[in-house]
């Protein structure tokens, strides 16, 4: 189980940044300074930790709803 959080943590977070990764291309040429501007003038920066939080809440309430059962 823990081994499946993780990798489900990680699938999340890949496919996050795989999408912001392409607005920012099309936001900036690419120069650091434009992607520092972009996590702070558009929008944040997706983190792994925001990641972890979203997929444990996700089990959190999976987990409920099998008790509830």
């Amino acid at each position: 189980m823990p081994n499946q959080f993780i990798e489900e943590a990680k699938a999340l977070y890949e496919e996050l940044r795989a999408v912001q990764d392409a607005r920012i291309e099309s936001y900036s040429v690419g120069y650091a300074r434009e992607r520092r501007l972009y996590f702070s003038e558009v929008e944040p920066a997706v983190r792994l930790a925001d990641c972890l939080k979203a997929v444990a809440r996700e089990y959190r309430e999976r987990s409920l709803a099998e008790d509830a059962a």
